[in-house]
């Protein structure tokens, strides 16, 4: 969001231009959701790992 942010505010002829700002932006955010996604499906896996079956018991 910073980057997205700094790239809002530059003017013409600023350095570094709001183009580069903007794709570090756009790849910082696809990075982001990455991580989000793989941190919910290692959570879902834990879960299923986690829960007792019925085979444990006895």
């Amino acid at each position: 969001m910073g980057f997205a942010l700094w790239s809002a505010h530059q003017g013409p002829g600023d350095s570094p231009g709001s183009g580069p700002l903007t794709v570090l932006a756009v790849v910082c955010g696809v990075l982001a959701l990455a991580a989000a996604l793989d941190l919910v499906r290692v959570t879902a896996r834990r879960r299923r790992e986690a829960a007792p079956t019925d085979d444990a018991i006895g």
